[in-house]
């Protein structure tokens, strides 16, 4: 149940609410665009376990230099006594900052991950300390978002998996007939 406090629509980012009919499948509704996507509990909690455990198995895909970070309430005092601290002589003390906070929770989420590899029932405890939102598209598609605002999907493992294995041409093994 903790799980659907964090589902967000994909376009807009408003919370997504779990509507439950009977005769229909289960339908998350955007309070704020108006979409419905139908899928069920276990639909949601397949393909965040599928992505989860391809984040688990592949820390290195956490974008270290993730620039789309939001900070909390929490952060932006942080922010503000590390901007006391920095020298007048820096020039751009904003960015600095966010690219250290991003550079934190990206070395956060990997350290996690690798302490989590192969999942186990230690996946729930990761994914409240990882994810800060489950992004459902118009399609039905799901993606995470992490807490260094950097949003997976399936699609970036495919991407992932491409590159991994273009690094690997020419070392693969023939079979003998």
């Amino acid at each position: 149940r903790h799980m659907r406090a964090k589902v967000v629509c994909d376009r807009c980012g408003r919370p997504l609410h779990r509507v439950y009919d009977k005769r229909r499948a289960t339908q998350w509704k955007c309070v704020g665009c108006s979409i419905s996507v139908k899928l069920t509990d276990v639909q949601l909690m397949n393909a965040v376990g599928v992505l989860l455990d391809g984040v688990a198995s592949y820390p290195d895909m956490v974008d270290i230099g993730s620039s789309n970070y939001t900070p909390s309430e929490t952060v932006k005092r942080l922010e503000e006594k590390i901007c006391r601290r920095l020298c007048d002589t820096v020039a751009d003390k904003e960015q600095l900052k966010l690219d250290i906070l991003a550079r934190h929770l990206s070395d956060v989420i990997q350290a996690e991950l690798r302490k989590a590899v192969p999942l186990s029932v230690s996946s729930e405890e990761l994914f409240d300390k990882v994810v800060s939102h489950i992004r459902i598209k118009p399609d039905g598609n799901i993606s995470l978002e992490l807490i260094n605002s950097q949003v997976i999907g399936e699609e970036d493992f495919i991407q992932y998996d491409a590159a991994d294995n273009a690094g690997e041409e020419g070392h693969g093994h023939s079979a003998a007939s």
